[in-house]
């Protein structure tokens, strides 16, 4: 297989990195109502397992960067897959509080790993002309995993019997992606970039002749990378990064953080982890919640889907605009509808308009940006800091969600995301710049 039928292949294979948190976010809101009291959890404990994980997604990403650089882009991918195996594992057969924290931390790694490497991998790979819908790949994946988490957790909990063995089976099923992701490994090339950045330009020509099919584009290919890399010869170090005298690398470094930070600001993955929270206080109760929360994935996967066709036909700059002031609104009539009480129905709806406009550009198009706005000497080492960033403001957001909606109300907290929502506009309005083609 060579050409675009194998960047194709590539780029799907490695966006599955990716359903490892989706499947964990979804599957967790539905495992946690049987590990609670099956463990005999705090609603405090419950909040550190759901939190734990993206915090140390967070360490996770960071440590990746400098292993993608020394390493290589697939060996990490490699790495992070077999983390996440032994972490579902773990959780699946722990019998405490502190045994299934420990299994998260390990998971946490495993995330935070293939979050960081896949889309840089994808970017390294692709074609401009396909590079962000590819690249999108990696978040269709994440929500694509929200669904198949909600359906683990109704299939899960329809034919199994007990508590326990309904959530063991629900987190043990998440070492399924990341060992179909494995076998793929088998097919799929190193980045060509990252060959040629560590002095291999033979084996960087080979990959580029197999992902263009033609001589002639895989010579005027390598002799572009060369030019470029050449300009950033030196490996970077964290000084580079968090320090620039580079202008250029300044400019970009920050930002690459404010679209980490103001994408989980939104309170977007509360929405997803604490749905049937949400729907609780709306009054929906029993299966009817886990059909909610297949509602809620469904519309953000259509959100998804819609934006993988539009992102390298209209741009960037215009799908985080529209899906910035969209969600920042139906963030709005959410804390309007819990104020007035307007009844589940109307929250359901609501809250999957809100993740669908959230997956029409925040979504897909935050990491799409990062991948695009890096050179490649820093690249590796400052999307690493990205998702950083993201995975701890998610984090932190999910750790705090019940106390928040316990102290300010659903109507309270749901208005404080659409404020934070609000401002982030003004940042993609004044800061982000358009990346398609680049």
């Amino acid at each position: 297989i060579s050409g675009r039928p194998l960047v194709y292949l590539c780029a799907a294979c490695s966006s599955l990195c990716s359903v490892l948190l989706g499947y964990d976010v979804g599957v967790m809101s539905g495992a946690k109502e049987y590990i609670q009291p099956d463990l005999e959890l705090s609603d405090s404990q419950t909040a550190v397992i759901v939190g734990s994980l993206n915090l140390v997604a967070a360490l996770g990403a960071l440590m990746a960067g400098k292993a993608a650089d020394a390493l290589g882009r697939r060996v990490t991918i490699a790495l992070a897959c077999t983390v996440f195996i032994v972490g579902a594992a773990m959780m699946a057969g722990s019998g405490s509080f502190g045994a299934l924290l420990t299994g998260r931390v390990v998971t946490g790694v495993g995330v935070g790993a293939a979050m960081m490497v896949a889309p840089i991998y994808i970017a390294e790979l692709a074609p401009p002309d396909v590079r962000g819908a590819l690249v999108s790949l990696t978040d269709i994946s994440i929500n694509l995993g929200i669904l198949l988490g909600y359906g683990g957790a109704i299939l899960f909990d329809s034919v199994l019997t007990g508590e326990s063995a309904k959530w063991r089976a629900m987190v043990g099923a998440g070492a399924i992606p990341p060992a179909l992701v494995l076998m793929c490994l088998v097919c799929m090339p190193e980045s060509p970039r990252w060959l040629i950045a560590k002095g291999n330009p033979r084996a960087g020509y080979s990959v580029l002749l197999r992902i263009l099919a033609d001589a002639k584009a895989a010579r005027t290919s390598l002799h572009e990378m060369t030019e470029s890399i050449s300009h950033h010869a030196r490996e970077a170090r964290w000084k580079d990064v968090l320090c620039p005298s580079d202008r250029a690398i300044a400019a970009a470094v920050s930002i690459g953080l404010g679209l980490g930070f103001w994408q989980q600001a939104s309170g977007s993955e509360a929405a997803v982890y604490y749905s049937p929270e949400v729907l609780k206080h709306s009054g929906w109760d029993g299966r009817d919640l886990l059909l909610g929360n297949m509602a809620v994935g469904t519309f953000k996967l259509a959100g998804e889907v819609v934006a993988f066709f539009l992102l390298d036909r209209v741009g960037r700059r215009p799908l985080l605009l529209v899906s910035s002031i969209t969600s920042t609104l139906c963030l709005m009539a959410i804390a309007l509808a819990f104020h007035l009480q307007w009844g589940g129905g109307a929250v359901l709806f609501l809250l999957s308009s809100f993740m669908l406009c959230f997956s029409l550009g925040l979504g897909p198009v935050t990491f799409v940006v990062a991948s695009e706005i890096f050179p490649l000497a820093v690249r590796g080492k400052a999307m690493s800091l990205v998702v950083f960033i993201n995975r701890a403001m998610s984090g932190i957001i999910a750790l705090s969600y019940t106390a928040l909606a316990t102290a300010l109300a659903p109507s309270g907290s749901f208005l404080m995301f659409a404020a934070l929502s609000g401002i982030s506009v003004l940042f993609y309005y004044w800061k982000v710049p358009e990346t398609n083609g680049e």
